[in-house]
Order: C-alpha cells, then structure tokens, then sequence
C-alpha cells in the first residue's frame, strides 16, 4: 500500500510540471514595430534609408565617406558629381593650377593642361612658370621659343622678341650681313640697308676694285 501512495504522488507531480507554460523568449508586435520605425523614420527615398550612402542609427543617418546631408543626399566637401562623389582638391589634384569642376575632374588654368594640371598647354614653357611663347608673335617668326619659354633667335637677329638685327646685320626685317672688315674688304663701311658704302678711290659691290681714275688695287691711288 506504501509503495502505491508514492506511485500516485509521483504521477501527480509530474502532471503538475507539465501543465506549467514554458517561458519562450518572443519578440512582442511592440518591440519589432519599434525596430521597424527606428529604420524607416531614416530620410531618404522609399525602402532605401539614407539614400543607400550611410546607415541608420536611431533615426537618424550616418553617411559614408563623400556625402553628406540629413538623407545623404548630396556630396560632401572637396567631392563632386553626385552621385558618384569623386574626390577632387583643387591644391592637392589640380596641383594648384586649376579648380575643380563639378564632374570632378580639373579645369586648368590658362597655360596648363594634363588631368592634374601637371603640364603646360601648347605654347606655354617652363612648367610650372608656363610662360607663353609663340615663334610667329614672341619671336617676330625670326626665332623659336626655348624650353624657358624665351626667344631664340635666328642667325642675324636679337633682342628678347627678335625684333631687331644683330651687330653687322642691317635693315630689319632683311637683316643683311656685312662687315666692313670681311665684306667691304676693309676699303668701305656697311650702310644702313648692309651695302658696302666705299671709300674714295674703290667701287665694287664689295669694293673689290679701284673707282674710275684710280688703279693699282688694292692701293688704289690716282
């Protein structure tokens, strides 16, 4: 009989435990409606919080690197073309010789050229000077522009621009070699349009013989 009363208390205990409810850790409507807010209160456009360019944290967005905005919306500081938000510093990618355009890329100033401003443009010398030079205008066409962006001149002629002729050259433009000494055979003197202008008693395109009246060259005496 002993034995059978603890059969019957056994029996009961274990039909007490199982009518128990078991403590299941479920997620209320309450709490996953609040995480739904905390994502959809973000700005940006439908089903896309922060426009895709940040996260959302507590309604709010954290944008990523190149954006900025309530929703993201547009490119940050030193980033251009939205929304690709290229990096560009006009300092650091133009190398200070020229702005950066809203696509992103570097619009060089006058004398530049290159992606990053890193040459000069045709006619322009002397990177980073860029001094601008052209054989027909700086040089009169009377020389070419070195790698400084300076005239240099062709046989005859000098001065900065080439504008003018060089000793014993005469008469700009033509520049006429002559020389008193060689050319004129040391009996004339160069005029101004680089003729020989020969001395009494010498004639001669080079005063290579003695005038009419004269004779015994190159003593040439009457």
């Amino acid at each position: 009989m002993k034995h059978f009363m603890i059969l019957i208390t056994m029996l009961c205990l274990n039909f007490t435990l199982s009518a128990q409810p078991i403590n299941r850790t479920v997620p209320s409507d309450t709490m996953i409606k609040k995480r739904f807010d905390s994502q959809s209160r973000c700005p940006g456009s439908s089903g896309t919080p922060c426009n895709g360019n940040g996260k959302c944290s507590s309604g709010r967005c954290l944008c990523n690197t190149g954006f900025t905005g309530a929703s993201c919306d547009k490119c940050a500081t030193d980033f251009y073309n939205y929304p690709n938000c290229i990096y560009c510093r006009n300092e650091k990618h133009c190398n200070g010789h020229g702005k950066c355009s809203s696509a992103g890329t570097c619009v060089c100033n006058t004398g530049f050229a290159g992606a990053s401003c890193d040459k000069c443009a045709t006619d322009f010398y002397n990177y980073p000077n860029c001094i601008y030079c052209r054989n027909e205008i700086d040089c009169h066409g009377h020389g070419k522009c070195s790698p400084a962006g300076t005239c240099v001149c062709d046989t005859g002629f000098t001065g900065a621009s080439c504008f003018q002729c060089a000793i014993n050259y005469y008469s700009y433009p033509n520049c006429t070699y002559c020389d008193s000494y060689s050319t004129c055979n040391r009996h004339g003197t160069c005029n101004y349009s680089g003729q020989c202008q020969c001395n009494a008693g010498y004639a001669g395109k080079n005063c290579e013989t003695c005038d009419v009246g004269y004779s015994n060259y190159p003593n040439c005496s009457k």
